[in-house]
């Protein structure tokens, strides 16, 4: 296994989740999570757990990562499929998950699933990207 490469794809798919992440519930959702604030913890012990939430979300693509790589898939395409699959199953799990357990808008719902979907297509994607077949490269051989 090229572990420059394995690590290379974890980190490039990290990045775009928290990238995502950010703009997505600190941007587009700031009113949304404000009016629902009664329902969180208080700010500076939500701030002390992010480090946490991190973490999960890097050993989640870790392990999105070992799948795509054991499998020994290749390509941008293969990456998306991956991603969708793996983003289908978040999607319904968050949302009938969450719906069934917390009192938040659907908006917040359908958001924090969605959310999941496209993490995984761009876990998905990284991973394709960074596997791609050594023609698509530009290599002749790895």
């Amino acid at each position: 296994m090229n572990w420059k490469r394995f690590f290379g794809a974890i980190m490039t798919a990290f990045a775009l989740v928290i990238i995502l992440d950010i703009l997505l519930n600190a941007v587009l959702l700031r009113g949304a999570w404000n009016a629902s604030a009664q329902c969180w913890l208080p700010l500076h012990e939500m701030n002390r757990r992010v480090p946490l939430g991190w973490l999960a979300i890097l050993l989640a693509v870790s392990c999105q990562s070992v799948i795509f790589v054991r499998a020994r898939w290749q390509g941008i395409l293969r990456g998306l499929e991956f991603g969708f699959w793996l983003g289908m199953a978040a999607f319904v799990g968050v949302a009938i998950g969450i719906y069934s357990v917390v009192s938040w808008s659907m908006q917040l719902i359908l958001a924090m699933a969605t959310q999941q979907l496209m993490n995984s297509l761009l876990t998905g994607l990284a991973l394709g990207w960074l596997y791609r077949p050594p023609a698509s490269r530009g290599l002749a051989a790895e």
